[in-house]
Protein backbone atom coordinates (compact mmCIF):
# COMPACT_ATOMS: atom_id res chain seq x y z
CA UNK A 1 0.00 0.00 0.00
CA UNK A 2 1.22 3.49 -0.79
CA UNK A 3 1.00 6.58 1.38
CA UNK A 4 -0.74 9.83 0.57
CA UNK A 5 2.68 11.48 0.38
CA UNK A 6 4.02 9.02 -2.21
CA UNK A 7 0.74 9.23 -4.11
CA UNK A 8 1.22 13.00 -4.35
CA UNK A 9 4.72 12.45 -5.72
CA UNK A 10 3.44 10.02 -8.35
CA UNK A 11 0.64 12.44 -9.29
CA UNK A 12 3.16 15.28 -9.53
CA UNK A 13 5.20 13.36 -12.12
CA UNK A 14 2.17 11.92 -13.91
CA UNK A 15 0.65 13.47 -17.04
CA UNK A 16 -1.01 16.72 -15.98
CA UNK A 17 -4.73 16.67 -15.23
CA UNK A 18 -5.15 19.58 -17.68
CA UNK A 19 -4.34 17.13 -20.49
CA UNK A 20 -7.57 15.21 -19.84
CA UNK A 21 -11.15 16.07 -20.85
CA UNK A 22 -12.87 13.60 -18.48
CA UNK A 23 -12.08 12.93 -14.84
CA UNK A 24 -12.66 9.20 -15.46
CA UNK A 25 -9.74 9.05 -17.90
CA UNK A 26 -7.46 10.94 -15.54
CA UNK A 27 -8.26 8.84 -12.47
CA UNK A 28 -7.91 5.58 -14.40
CA UNK A 29 -4.61 6.71 -15.90
CA UNK A 30 -3.26 7.73 -12.49
CA UNK A 31 -4.45 4.49 -10.89
CA UNK A 32 -2.69 2.40 -13.56
CA UNK A 33 0.56 4.28 -13.00
CA UNK A 34 0.36 3.87 -9.21
CA UNK A 35 -0.41 0.17 -9.66
CA UNK A 36 2.64 -0.24 -11.89
CA UNK A 37 4.88 1.24 -9.18
CA UNK A 38 3.25 -0.03 -5.98
CA UNK A 39 2.60 -3.77 -5.72
CA UNK A 40 0.19 -5.01 -4.64
CA UNK A 41 -2.29 -2.20 -5.18
CA UNK A 42 -6.06 -2.11 -5.66
CA UNK A 43 -8.97 0.25 -6.23
CA UNK A 44 -9.79 -0.09 -2.52
CA UNK A 45 -6.32 1.17 -1.57
CA UNK A 46 -6.61 3.92 -4.19
CA UNK A 47 -9.87 5.09 -2.58
CA UNK A 48 -8.25 5.06 0.85
CA UNK A 49 -5.24 7.06 -0.39
CA UNK A 50 -7.61 9.67 -1.85
CA UNK A 51 -9.41 10.14 1.45
CA UNK A 52 -12.41 7.85 0.94
CA UNK A 53 -13.46 4.77 2.88
CA UNK A 54 -11.86 1.45 1.93
CA UNK A 55 -14.43 0.55 -0.71
CA UNK A 56 -14.63 0.14 -4.47
CA UNK A 57 -16.04 3.68 -4.85
CA UNK A 58 -13.21 4.97 -7.10
CA UNK A 59 -13.79 2.19 -9.58
CA UNK A 60 -17.48 3.10 -9.62
CA UNK A 61 -16.54 6.72 -10.39
CA UNK A 62 -14.25 5.66 -13.24
CA UNK A 63 -16.82 3.25 -14.72
CA UNK A 64 -19.53 5.95 -14.62
CA UNK A 65 -21.59 3.84 -12.24
CA UNK A 66 -21.55 6.56 -9.61
CA UNK A 67 -21.43 10.35 -9.87
CA UNK A 68 -18.31 12.15 -8.66
CA UNK A 69 -19.67 15.11 -6.71
CA UNK A 70 -18.01 18.51 -6.33
CA UNK A 71 -17.35 17.71 -2.67
CA UNK A 72 -15.60 14.48 -3.66
CA UNK A 73 -13.62 16.33 -6.34
CA UNK A 74 -12.32 18.77 -3.70
CA UNK A 75 -11.26 15.82 -1.54
CA UNK A 76 -9.39 14.24 -4.45
CA UNK A 77 -7.65 17.47 -5.50
CA UNK A 78 -6.52 17.97 -1.90
CA UNK A 79 -5.22 14.39 -1.60
CA UNK A 80 -3.25 14.76 -4.84
CA UNK A 81 -1.84 18.13 -3.85
CA UNK A 82 -3.49 20.09 -6.63
CA UNK A 83 -3.14 23.86 -6.25
CA UNK A 84 -3.86 26.87 -8.45
CA UNK A 85 -4.74 26.14 -12.08
CA UNK A 86 -4.68 22.33 -11.68
CA UNK A 87 -7.05 22.45 -8.71
CA UNK A 88 -9.46 24.81 -10.48
CA UNK A 89 -9.24 22.79 -13.70
CA UNK A 90 -10.04 19.46 -12.03
CA UNK A 91 -12.93 20.83 -9.99
CA UNK A 92 -14.40 22.64 -13.02
CA UNK A 93 -13.95 19.46 -15.06
CA UNK A 94 -16.17 17.59 -12.60
CA UNK A 95 -18.76 20.39 -12.66
CA UNK A 96 -18.61 20.39 -16.48
CA UNK A 97 -19.38 16.67 -16.64
CA UNK A 98 -22.15 16.96 -14.04
CA UNK A 99 -23.87 19.92 -15.74
CA UNK A 100 -27.51 19.42 -16.66
CA UNK A 101 -27.77 21.86 -19.58
CA UNK A 102 -25.66 23.05 -22.51
CA UNK A 103 -25.24 26.63 -21.29
CA UNK A 104 -23.92 25.51 -17.91
CA UNK A 105 -21.57 22.98 -19.51
CA UNK A 106 -20.20 25.65 -21.83
CA UNK A 107 -19.50 28.00 -18.91
CA UNK A 108 -17.44 25.39 -17.08
CA UNK A 109 -15.71 24.34 -20.30
CA UNK A 110 -14.57 27.93 -20.87
CA UNK A 111 -13.24 28.06 -17.31
CA UNK A 112 -11.27 24.87 -17.96
CA UNK A 113 -9.85 26.34 -21.15
CA UNK A 114 -8.86 29.52 -19.34
CA UNK A 115 -6.90 27.55 -16.76
CA UNK A 116 -4.98 25.79 -19.53
CA UNK A 117 -4.21 28.99 -21.41
CA UNK A 118 -2.90 31.19 -18.60
CA UNK A 119 0.41 31.81 -20.36
CA UNK A 120 1.60 33.80 -23.35
CA UNK A 121 1.27 32.23 -26.77
CA UNK A 122 4.97 31.89 -27.52
CA UNK A 123 5.01 28.45 -29.15
CA UNK A 124 3.20 27.16 -32.21
CA UNK A 125 1.03 24.80 -30.17
CA UNK A 126 0.02 27.60 -27.80
CA UNK A 127 -1.07 29.80 -30.70
CA UNK A 128 -3.02 26.93 -32.25
CA UNK A 129 -4.75 26.25 -28.93
CA UNK A 130 -5.90 29.87 -28.82
CA UNK A 131 -6.78 29.80 -32.53
CA UNK A 132 -9.11 26.84 -32.02
CA UNK A 133 -10.66 28.15 -28.80
CA UNK A 134 -13.38 30.14 -30.62
CA UNK A 135 -15.18 29.26 -33.85
CA UNK A 136 -14.76 32.74 -35.31
CA UNK A 137 -10.94 32.81 -35.33
CA UNK A 138 -10.61 30.49 -38.38
CA UNK A 139 -13.60 32.16 -40.08
CA UNK A 140 -12.23 35.70 -39.66
CA UNK A 141 -8.81 34.60 -40.84
CA UNK A 142 -10.26 33.08 -44.03
CA UNK A 143 -12.11 36.31 -44.81
CA UNK A 144 -8.76 38.00 -45.41
CA UNK A 145 -7.65 35.48 -48.02
CA UNK A 146 -8.90 38.17 -50.39
CA UNK A 147 -7.51 41.43 -48.97
CA UNK A 148 -9.51 43.42 -51.53
CA UNK A 149 -12.89 42.45 -50.09
CA UNK A 150 -14.12 42.80 -46.49
CA UNK A 151 -11.76 44.83 -44.31
CA UNK A 152 -13.92 46.81 -41.88
CA UNK A 153 -15.30 45.04 -38.77
CA UNK A 154 -18.76 46.49 -39.43
CA UNK A 155 -18.82 45.01 -42.93
CA UNK A 156 -17.66 41.64 -41.61
CA UNK A 157 -20.40 41.63 -38.96
CA UNK A 158 -23.09 42.38 -41.53
CA UNK A 159 -21.81 39.70 -43.93
CA UNK A 160 -21.81 36.82 -41.43
CA UNK A 161 -24.68 34.31 -41.40
CA UNK A 162 -24.21 33.89 -37.65
CA UNK A 163 -24.41 36.80 -35.17
CA UNK A 164 -21.13 38.09 -33.78
CA UNK A 165 -20.72 41.26 -31.72
CA UNK A 166 -18.73 44.11 -33.24
CA UNK A 167 -16.42 44.39 -30.22
CA UNK A 168 -15.77 40.62 -30.41
CA UNK A 169 -14.75 40.94 -34.07
CA UNK A 170 -12.40 43.85 -33.31
CA UNK A 171 -10.77 42.00 -30.42
CA UNK A 172 -10.43 38.80 -32.46
CA UNK A 173 -8.75 40.64 -35.34
CA UNK A 174 -6.30 42.20 -32.90
CA UNK A 175 -5.51 38.76 -31.45
CA UNK A 176 -5.09 37.18 -34.90
CA UNK A 177 -2.57 39.89 -35.74
CA UNK A 178 -0.69 39.31 -32.48
CA UNK A 179 -0.68 35.54 -33.10
CA UNK A 180 0.65 36.27 -36.60
CA UNK A 181 -2.13 34.48 -38.44
CA UNK A 182 -2.88 37.84 -40.08
CA UNK A 183 -0.56 40.67 -41.07
CA UNK A 184 -1.29 44.40 -41.59
CA UNK A 185 0.66 46.55 -44.07
CA UNK A 186 1.58 50.23 -43.77
CA UNK A 187 -1.71 51.29 -45.36
CA UNK A 188 -3.69 49.34 -42.77
CA UNK A 189 -4.80 46.57 -45.15
CA UNK A 190 -5.02 43.14 -43.50
CA UNK A 191 -4.13 39.87 -45.25
CA UNK A 192 -3.29 36.25 -44.37
CA UNK A 193 0.30 35.68 -43.27
CA UNK A 194 0.24 31.88 -42.87
CA UNK A 195 -1.25 30.31 -46.06
CA UNK A 196 -2.36 27.02 -44.47
CA UNK A 197 -3.11 26.23 -40.82
CA UNK A 198 -2.80 22.53 -39.95
CA UNK A 199 -3.54 21.03 -36.55
CA UNK A 200 -0.97 18.40 -35.49
CA UNK A 201 -2.20 15.42 -33.50
CA UNK A 202 -0.43 16.58 -30.33
CA UNK A 203 -2.11 20.00 -30.17
CA UNK A 204 -4.16 20.67 -27.05
CA UNK A 205 -7.14 18.28 -27.10
CA UNK A 206 -9.29 20.59 -24.98
CA UNK A 207 -9.11 23.39 -27.55
CA UNK A 208 -9.90 20.93 -30.34
CA UNK A 209 -12.91 19.65 -28.37
CA UNK A 210 -14.10 23.21 -27.80
CA UNK A 211 -13.72 23.97 -31.52
CA UNK A 212 -15.76 20.94 -32.62
CA UNK A 213 -18.47 21.62 -30.04
CA UNK A 214 -18.98 25.13 -31.39
CA UNK A 215 -18.90 24.06 -35.04
CA UNK A 216 -21.48 21.33 -34.39
CA UNK A 217 -23.73 23.91 -32.72
CA UNK A 218 -23.33 26.23 -35.73
CA UNK A 219 -24.22 23.31 -37.99
CA UNK A 220 -27.53 23.00 -36.11
CA UNK A 221 -28.12 26.74 -36.46
CA UNK A 222 -27.45 26.60 -40.20
CA UNK A 223 -30.64 24.56 -40.64
CA UNK A 224 -32.66 27.71 -39.97
CA UNK A 225 -30.19 30.52 -40.75
CA UNK A 226 -28.93 29.40 -44.18
CA UNK A 227 -31.04 28.78 -47.28
CA UNK A 228 -31.44 25.10 -48.18
CA UNK A 229 -29.80 25.48 -51.59
CA UNK A 230 -26.73 27.08 -49.96
CA UNK A 231 -25.98 24.25 -47.52
CA UNK A 232 -25.69 20.46 -47.48
CA UNK A 233 -26.74 18.63 -44.32
CA UNK A 234 -26.87 14.84 -44.60
CA UNK A 235 -27.06 12.00 -42.09
CA UNK A 236 -27.03 8.21 -42.15
CA UNK A 237 -27.35 5.54 -39.46
CA UNK A 238 -25.59 2.28 -40.39
CA UNK A 239 -24.19 -0.92 -38.88
CA UNK A 240 -20.40 -1.36 -39.28
CA UNK A 241 -17.95 -3.92 -37.97
CA UNK A 242 -14.53 -2.64 -36.77
CA UNK A 243 -12.87 -3.42 -40.11
CA UNK A 244 -15.45 -1.50 -42.15
CA UNK A 245 -15.35 1.34 -39.63
CA UNK A 246 -11.61 1.66 -40.26
CA UNK A 247 -12.19 1.62 -44.03
CA UNK A 248 -14.83 4.34 -43.79
CA UNK A 249 -12.66 6.46 -41.51
CA UNK A 250 -9.85 6.25 -44.08
CA UNK A 251 -12.21 7.32 -46.87
CA UNK A 252 -13.34 10.31 -44.82
CA UNK A 253 -9.70 11.28 -44.26
CA UNK A 254 -9.15 11.14 -48.01
CA UNK A 255 -12.25 13.28 -48.53
CA UNK A 256 -10.81 15.96 -46.24
CA UNK A 257 -7.58 15.94 -48.25
CA UNK A 258 -9.48 16.16 -51.54
CA UNK A 259 -11.56 19.04 -50.18
CA UNK A 260 -8.41 20.97 -49.25
CA UNK A 261 -7.18 20.47 -52.83
CA UNK A 262 -10.35 22.15 -54.10
CA UNK A 263 -9.90 25.23 -51.92
CA UNK A 264 -9.60 28.59 -53.64
CA UNK A 265 -6.51 30.59 -52.72
CA UNK A 266 -8.15 34.03 -52.79
CA UNK A 267 -11.79 33.97 -53.88
CA UNK A 268 -14.81 31.80 -53.14
CA UNK A 269 -17.21 31.66 -50.21
CA UNK A 270 -16.16 30.37 -46.77
CA UNK A 271 -17.66 26.99 -45.86
CA UNK A 272 -17.38 24.76 -42.81
CA UNK A 273 -17.22 21.00 -43.42
CA UNK A 274 -18.07 18.87 -40.38
CA UNK A 275 -17.79 15.09 -40.60
CA UNK A 276 -19.15 13.13 -37.64
CA UNK A 277 -18.87 9.38 -37.30
CA UNK A 278 -19.61 7.98 -33.85
CA UNK A 279 -21.12 4.83 -32.26
CA UNK A 280 -24.39 4.78 -30.37
CA UNK A 281 -23.43 1.67 -28.36
CA UNK A 282 -20.27 0.79 -26.48
CA UNK A 283 -18.06 -1.38 -28.65
CA UNK A 284 -18.96 -5.05 -28.31
CA UNK A 285 -22.40 -4.47 -26.74
CA UNK A 286 -24.33 -5.39 -29.91
CA UNK A 287 -22.08 -7.89 -31.66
Amino acid sequence: MTSKYSLKKIAENHEKVTSFVTYQEYLESLYNEVKSKVKPYSWIEFANDLGFSRTNVLRLFVNNERLLTSKAATKISSALGFVGAEKRYFENLVKFQNSKNTQERDQYFIKMLEEKNKKTYSSLDDRQSKYLSEWYFPVLREIFANANLLQEPEAIRDALNFPLRLDTIKLALDQLLKMEYLVQDESGKISIKIPLVETPKHVDSLSVTRFHQQMIDLGKESLTRVKEDERSIQALTVRLNPQNFAKLEQKLTHLIAETLALEETTGGDIYQLNIQLFPFLKRGENQ
